[in-house]
């Protein structure tokens, strides 16, 4: 029991996300398997893994409307996909319309873009399908379609709220580690002598990375925590937080204040020193984190010690500076030191300050509705939303026209996802997306192959499962792993459906090669270069300094 336990409190919230989803999968084929054998099984899987996309570490209020979301548009496609099954013209057309409707949801910003993918994978499952006219035959597989994504609808709300306190726990913990990872940045930042110099350059950048990647994990701890005051252990979460974000904001604002040290070589010791304090803040914030993932009590700040080592560090600046700015540093850095305290004392019991209203912290979650405004603002040709979604329409029309005339045997449900996971909005994104869509096609495609020599393909089910709980879990995170566990699920899915044909490696290999290349040419297409941004992210940086 101890031992499952230390490996439960070792995954990360991706990766109970990704066991979550596999377990509900698991349940869906089961059940399915039973009442109506291997082919409905297959049919509500595919149901249940296009309805997962947007299940992610959310309120369960959230998680329950955007399965539910999920579930109704994906099981939409896949009719209108199968129904159009035998008639290559109108199905091309379906292509383009759900590829452009799919890149415009993107309007609504990243929180869209789970669902925004939910109907091209639901195209995608309904490609591999063996095209029929029959209605009989699309009406069952639809109901097993809608069975699978209903049942998965109805795990995906459970387990949210059972999860919930995990959560909110790993939640708080990312972000005193994204603080504490800020703090040493911002210490090797300051104890460069020069802002000139290669290094300078590099320190900078990973600061400005440290406070994007805080602001996102401060912002997914407010939606967890925020709307769940009325329990003692959320409080207490929330509590800390607050503190956290105070801690980040007297950093913020010590900014003006270090500036006045100067570039001197005699006030280079200073800012080394500080630097390392800073740097010591950092490591007691990763302590308090791996506390809270570890579900144990929060270690004790070494108060007395971090004092004693602010006042050395500004012990130099006494016959350095005639003026009040020793006094005004040792003022912040005390600041910091006690806002670091009563973060601790928030997890044990409580850091002393009332909470602000329930009300009040509600402004501070992200939006959840889905305003057609934000839609009707990216009805412009000088929209990079608008362009990236006519450039996808027109991609994956031309992959899935391009795998009918194919020499090989070639899948369009392949070559379409390759180029749909492939294209993203900017080039960047696109050579990075290319790059590991291939490589983890290779690897995948190897596993595969691994699988059938050892015989292990008897497990099919199993391994396809896994596949997919493992492709969910990374997208965001790794998503080298995340292909090569999509190519694993995606080459054993051709397989439960027609056995006699093998696995189809090499067919993969070649599809996946062509859509990595056909996304790249089409990123070309009415481009929108990081250049003509810089107005628009001016003017926004004005506003932002006027307000």
């Amino acid at each position: 029991m101890s031992f499952l336990r230390r490996w439960s409190l070792a995954l990360p919230a991706h990766g109970i996300n990704g066991l979550s989803v596999l377990l509900g999968l698991g349940l869906v084929h089961l059940v399915c398997w039973a009442l109506g054998g291997p082919t409905a099984s297959l049919a509500a899987v595919s149901g249940a893994i296009f309805t997962s996309l947007p299940d992610t570490p959310l309120a369960p209020a959230r998680t329950r409307l955007r399965v539910a979301t999920g579930a109704v548009v994906g099981t939409v496609a896949s009719v209108l996909a199968l129904s159009l099954s035998t008639h290559p013209i109108g199905l091309a057309l379906l292509v383009a319309v759900i590829g452009g409707v799919s890149a415009m949801g993107m309007a609504w910003g990243a929180r869209a873009g789970p669902l925004t993918f939910v109907p091209i994978l639901a195209l995608v499952f309904s490609l591999a399908h063996p095209a029929t006219a029959n209605v009989h035959e699309i009406t069952q597989h639809t109901l097993w379609t809608l069975c699978g994504a209903t049942l998965y609808w109805g795990w995906a709300a459970w387990v949210s709220r059972r999860l919930q306190p995990r959560l909110r726990q790993l939640a708080v913990a990312s972000a005193f580690r994204a603080l504490g990872d800020l703090l040493r940045a911002r210490g090797q930042l300051l104890a460069l002598p020069a802002t000139d110099t290669p290094d300078a350059q590099t320190a900078l950048t990973h600061w400005i990375i440290h406070q994007a990647a805080l602001d996102e994990q401060i912002q997914a701890a407010r939606d967890l925590l925020f709307e769940a005051q009325h329990r003692p252990a959320a409080l207490r979460l929330s509590d800390a937080l607050l503190q956290a974000i105070e801690l980040r904001d007297a950093l913020m604002v010590s900014e003006l204040d270090l500036a006045g040290l100067g570039k001197e070589d005699t006030a280079q010791d200073t800012r080394q020193a500080l630097g390392d304090w800073l740097g010591s803040l950092g490591d007691a914030l990763a302590r308090q984190a791996l506390a809270l993932e570890q579900a144990e009590p929060p270690p004790p700040v070494e108060v007395d010690a971090l004092q004693a080592r602010l006042r050395y560090s500004l012990g130099q600046l006494e016959g350095l500076t005639p003026n009040r700015l020793g006094h005004i540093l040792l003022g912040r850095g005390e600041h910091l030191l006690k806002d670091l305290t009563r973060l601790r004392a928030a997890l044990v019991e409580g850091s002393g300050q009332p909470l602000p209203p329930r009300d009040e912290l509600l402004r501070f979650i992200s939006a959840e509705g889905w305003p057609l405004a934000s839609l009707a603002s990216q009805l412009h040709w000088h929209s990079p939303v608008l362009r990236h979604a006519v450039r996808s329409a027109l991609a994956l029309t031309v992959a899935y026209v391009l795998a009918l005339w194919l020499p090989w045997a070639s899948h369009p449900n392949w070559l379409v996802l390759s180029v749909a996971v492939v294209l993203r909005g900017n080039l960047e994104q696109t050579l990075s997306r290319r790059d590991a869509r291939i490589l983890g096609t290779v690897l995948g495609c190897l596993l595969v192959l691994a699988l059938a020599i050892t015989h292990i393909t008897a497990l099919s089910d199993v391994i396809f499962l896994l596949a997919a709980g493992t492709a969910h879990a990374f997208v965001n995170r790794r998503y080298l792993v995340t292909a090569t566990a999509a190519t694993v699920m995606a080459l054993l899915q051709a397989h439960l459906m027609a056995p006699e044909g093998g696995f189809g490696v090499t067919e993969r290999l070649l599809d996946t090669v062509l859509g990595a290349a056909l996304a790249w040419g089409a990123s070309y297409l009415f481009p929108w270069w990081e250049y003509r941004s810089i107005p628009m992210l001016a003017q926004r940086a004005r506003r932002a300094l006027a307000a």
